[in-house]
């Protein structure tokens, strides 16, 4: 993946702002950001802003830090979140309780710094 995409999805997140490569030849959205449409293989693409809601397929709560920066957030919860726009992303679950990390619940974006600084966009149940 270019650093360029990299550079651009950060900067909307620094801005909170969640925006995806919308392609546009066949209009799919895609994450992370890649050089072309897995769809159509198109390089043309825009960003696009979603609305950054959407629902838990699948999370699990980690009780051992399996690297040493996350020694003093365990336990937390990873989940895959389906926007509802379609997209898929693999990110934290954060500001939730971690026994209902259970598939089928309504999430919403919420940023959060990590220890540089940088603002990850991580979703938090709202149902």
């Amino acid at each position: 993946m270019s650093d360029s995409y990299q550079e651009e999805f950060w900067a909307y997140c620094a801005r909170q702002e969640l925006c995806l490569q919308q392609c546009e030849n066949c209009g799919e959205l895609r994450y992370p950001p890649a050089a072309l449409c897995a769809h159509c293989l198109s390089e043309k693409f825009i960003w696009q802003s979603v609305e950054g809601r959407g629902t838990l397929i699948s999370g699990v709560v980690f009780h051992h830090a399996f690297r040493p920066e996350l020694a003093d957030r365990i336990p937390y919860g990873i989940g895959l979140v389906e926007l509802n726009e379609g997209v898929r992303m693999v990110t934290a679950i954060v500001d939730s309780d971690l026994s209902a990390l259970t598939a089928g619940r309504k999430v919403s974006l919420r940023f959060i710094p990590d220890r540089n600084g940088r603002l990850l966009p991580c979703f938090r149940i709202v149902d």
